[in-house]
């Protein structure tokens, strides 16, 4: 599929917005690559975050399991500052739209 036929794709799902659809065109630019390619590497920043947020869930609960209060604490902490930073530097809601569009005709 060439890009206007994928921005077109898009453009008739209700849940990705305008907005959405002009971020991956700036970055297909900017990379100077095709929309299909970013999509991919959208979907993969999704799942590649989700997969961190598993891990810190796991080490949280194995400092709450095994460490003191004040272990879980400080991990508490660091984990939602780490969480802020990482929703403000991954488009991470844009990957989640786009991981349930099918690109296939």
């Amino acid at each position: 599929m060439d890009d206007k036929s994928i921005e077109m794709l898009l453009s008739e799902k209700k849940f990705i917005s305008k907005r959405d659809i002009e971020f991956i065109r700036k970055q297909a630019i900017g990379n100077n690559s095709t929309f299909d390619v970013v999509i991919g590497k959208l979907k993969k920043l999704f799942l590649v975050m989700t997969l961190l947020k598993v891990l810190f869930l796991l080490i949280g609960l194995a400092i709450f399991i095994l460490g003191d209060f004040l272990d879980f604490i400080s991990y508490s902490v660091a984990l939602t500052f780490g969480l802020i930073v990482m929703y403000f530097i991954a488009p991470m809601l844009l990957g989640a739209k786009l991981f349930f569009v099918s690109l296939k005709e």
